[in-house]
């Protein structure tokens, strides 16, 4: 459950060549606390936490936390809300891979609860479309249901990917738990995957620029796209919480602008993320009150 990173790539060479489509273990073990910026979070439910101290979680779906439960960094997803409301629907959905033939996933996980009444239940989902609940919906498959999760240790899964060799693939995780308490998940491993998600570059890959920067109330984030292509904008603050997430569709090829508004934000230094199905490019932003 510790790692000296968070994201191992052990790549496969041959004869001193270097392969685009090496094959890969792919470890994302949370262990810098921080959430992936290659992931996407989509709280579907939008229910308020039932206490004040997870203020947080009404703003995004899943948190990296330091857990005395995995004695470890991990993803922890809420489902006690105000009057007991529900059932939560947080999704955290890794960037795409080609899967091998020989590829598996595997991850730990806990229901947090501490009386044992009030345990997490989950699915694991794969699909070949975006990464949208949307598209999981339509075109995905449920890979595996815990319902509900074990309570008293932590439980190591693991799943066969090999129907879905030689394909590009999103997996999810989706917290469904109608009235619970919480939900952690650490070392999510994908064995002799290929990591067909384009890691995070420069952000001169898409010229990409906040003006102005530090940000006082509003700003022009301008990127230009080399061809036309689906885009996706993500902002996140410094603890890795998402605060914005905007699927801005099929844009052309060129320079393109979006307005961000940091009214409500509180001041500090965030990460603003642009996805095209070909790259994913960063760019931090300082907001001052």
């Amino acid at each position: 459950m510790k790692g000296p990173i968070q994201l191992l790539i052990v790549l496969l060479l041959a004869a001193g060549s270097f392969s685009a489509q090496a094959q890969e273990t792919i470890v994302y073990d949370f262990e810098d606390g921080l959430m992936p910026e290659s992931f996407t979070l989509i709280n579907r439910d939008m229910l308020v936490p039932n206490s004040p101290e997870d203020a947080g979680f009404a703003d995004t779906a899943w948190m990296v936390i330091e857990s005395g439960l995995l004695e470890s960094f991990a993803a922890l997803s809420l489902s006690w809300y105000v009057d007991d409301a529900g059932p939560a629907d947080d999704w955290m959905i890794l960037p795409k891979i080609t899967v091998a033939e020989g590829s598996t996933l595997s991850w730990t996980a806990i229901s947090t609860t501490s009386s044992g009444n009030f345990p997490d239940s989950y699915q694991v989902l794969i699909n070949a479309g975006e990464p949208t609940f949307e598209s999981f919906e339509a075109n995905g498959a449920i890979l595996l249901t815990v319902d509900p999760e074990e309570s008293e240790s932590p439980q190591m899964r693991d799943i066969s990917l090999a129907d879905y060799a030689g394909q590009d693939v999103h997996i999810a995780f989706r917290n469904i738990t109608p009235s619970g308490d919480a939900l952690l998940i650490d070392d999510i491993t994908i064995t002799e995957g290929i990591l067909s998600s384009t890691p995070a570059l420069a952000p001169d890959h898409f010229q990409l620029q906040v003006q102005p920067n530090p940000v006082q109330g509003q700003a022009i984030i301008q990127y230009t796209l080399e061809h036309s292509s689906p885009a996706q904008l993500i902002v996140r603050n410094i603890n890795g919480q998402q605060v914005m997430q905007a699927n801005l569709g099929q844009q052309g090829a060129g320079q393109q602008h979006v307005y961000w508004d940091t009214a409500g934000l509180a001041a500090g230094l965030y990460t603003i993320t642009v996805q095209t199905a070909e790259a994913v490019g960063t760019i931090k932003a300082m907001v001052q009150p």
